[in-house]
């Protein structure tokens, strides 16, 4: 297993890809009127740029590759919920070709308190073995 850390704004590679983890907005804002957070919670956005470097096409789950870490040492899994800063890639997925790039964001649900401390990304939802993670301030 390799691991990279870095901080928000900071690019790494995996597998394939280039992965920036361009910022994170917190609190988020629902997409519309029914789309809100449970009760003591709140969207938090983690907004990404992948890009494929291999030779050939590629494609990824942007929802489940990725994580967040809590300031609670907590690990919390995509909500699946859409937010007005961004968009979740096409519902989480991508399929990119040799150079080419998307940006998108994975959003969660945070209890009311807890701050993001990491973000964690792995592609093939961490079958690769590689494993990036990003500080968060």
């Amino acid at each position: 297993t390799a691991k990279v850390t870095a901080h928000v704004g900071a690019t790494l590679t995996l597998t394939d890809e280039q992965i920036t983890l361009t910022r994170v907005i917190d609190p988020a804002t629902g997409a519309d009127q029914y789309m809100v957070p449970d009760t003591g919670k709140r969207f938090v956005a983690t907004v990404f740029t992948v890009k494929n470097t291999a030779s050939q096409a590629g494609q990824g789950d942007a929802n489940s590759n990725t994580s967040v870490i809590g300031s609670d040492n907590q690990g919390y899994s995509p909500d699946f919920s859409n937010v007005s800063e961004c968009t979740n890639f096409n519902d989480g997925s991508f399929e990119l070709g040799p150079g080419e790039s998307v940006s998108g964001c994975v959003v969660f649900q945070l209890p009311t308190g807890v701050t993001v401390a990491k973000v964690q990304r792995s592609p093939s939802s961490g079958f690769s073995g590689d494993f990036a993670e990003w500080l968060v301030p």
